[in-house]
């Protein structure tokens, strides 16, 4: 059967490439959320709330979508958010991730369930800008993945706050999903660690457990081998993760330290008080807690509370270019895309990647001129509406 040619208009069709050709177990791995999935369809649901309130009449000959990121300007207020086993979903997994989005200008931020090693990433994308997603585990080991990421020449640290517990992934359990036994976590595996995983070993007793951390290993409770990929990788998150480890961690690097997973105003103030260097407003994808408020819902109140003393971005329900454009309005520095660069990356490796990165960064800039924006600063709150106002106003 002769290999379909994909021609990607929107990421829609990376999509549903992915729906077509992963197998069931990866596909629902990556798509679907916690529970019931009704945060994952909230999130995307969210944008459609919202009008576009185009101001006409502006010269738009030029449009300048670039943006300034911790000291680095981006062509396009875009970035690729941590998405974890990559080459799950194709071969060249975080390295062609990476090189799609170096080749796109923008921002990576690599999962702490990478199934490429740091070094490696960055041997082939030397010119990449990284960053590295966090989970607090033992203190020496977190110390360590934070100086591995250091060394490397990452440019930041994305502290997940959201998971003391992994939420119910309902498909995971149902898949008994497990990583493909040719594939491991890289990115927790202490460097002088004298381990033999990679050994040609037909063991099966290490085909889940060996590739998560030597703690695990050692761990006297260590999970069953019928434990879902999912649930085991979380035994040794700190489930006492409280604000003082932002302190902590500054003490171990200069790098700027983010903050993933934060929905309210009350937390965004906390984030400032410990010295968070940027805030992503972020529900996990919906994977954690499902019913909770979506991103876009939750970004004004936050935006109000940071005024600007350090970026705000936001991640979760991204597919339009235009819903680019409303999370700007409502007070995003930047946004972040998951899903979408998983399924691009899937359907054409980093090619794919970069062409997802070119359909949004047209639809953004299309977005911008239609509504009367020549720049990013020019996007306010005044050019979006709910739509409530629209349906109240004809009553």
């Amino acid at each position: 059967m002769a290999e379909e040619k994909l021609n990607p208009i929107s990421l829609d069709d990376f999509h549903n490439y992915a729906y077509k050709h992963l197998p069931k177990m990866i596909y629902e791995y990556y798509a679907h959320g916690a529970n019931n999935n009704e945060t994952v369809e909230q999130n995307l649901k969210s944008y459609l709330k919202y009008r576009i309130r185009p101001r006409v009449m502006r010269d738009v000959s030029q449009i300048d979508t670039s943006v300034e990121v911790f000291g680095h300007v981006l062509p396009i207020p875009i970035g690729i958010a941590p998405v974890a086993m990559q080459k799950m979903a194709h071969i060249s997994g975080e390295i062609g991730m990476a090189k799609g989005a170096t080749e796109a200008g923008t921002l990576m931020i690599v999962s702490s369930f990478s199934t490429t090693n740091l070094e490696d990433i960055v041997r082939e994308n030397p010119n990449a800008f990284l960053m590295f997603q966090l989970y607090v585990r033992e203190l020496e080991l977190t110390k360590s993945m934070i100086k591995h990421a250091e060394k490397n020449g990452f440019k930041g640290i994305v502290l997940t706050v959201d998971t003391p517990l992994v939420g119910k992934r309902v498909s995971d359990k149902k898949n008994n999903f497990q990583l493909p036994k040719s594939l491991k976590i890289e990115t927790l595996e202490p460097e002088d660690s004298d381990s033999d995983s990679d050994s040609d070993s037909d063991d099966d007793s290490k085909t889940v457990i060996s590739n998560v951390s030597m703690e695990t290993v050692q761990s006297e409770t260590i999970p069953p081998l019928k434990e879902n990929t999912t649930d085991s990788l979380s035994h040794d998150m700190s489930k006492s993760l409280t604000w003082e480890v932002i302190k902590k961690l500054k003490k171990m690097t200069k790098l700027p330290i983010l903050l993933k997973g934060i929905l309210t105003e009350e937390d965004a103030e906390i984030a400032l008080e410990f010295g968070a260097d940027g805030i992503i407003v972020s529900n996990h994808g919906g994977r954690q807690l499902d019913t909770v408020c979506t991103t876009l819902e939750a970004l004004p109140e936050i935006a109000k509370v940071v005024n600007k003393r350090i970026p705000v971005f936001l991640d979760g329900g991204i597919r339009r270019g235009s819903d680019v454009f409303k999370a700007i309005a409502l007070g995003a520095d930047a946004v972040f895309v998951g899903r979408p660069a998983i399924w691009a990356l899937n359907a054409m490796g980093a090619e794919g990647v970069k062409k997802m990165m070119d359909i949004l960064t047209e639809e953004f800039r299309l977005t911008m001129a239609l509504a009367g924006c020549t720049s990013i600063d020019q996007i306010t709150p005044k050019h979006i509406q709910h739509k409530k106002a629209y349906i109240s106003s004809k009553l």
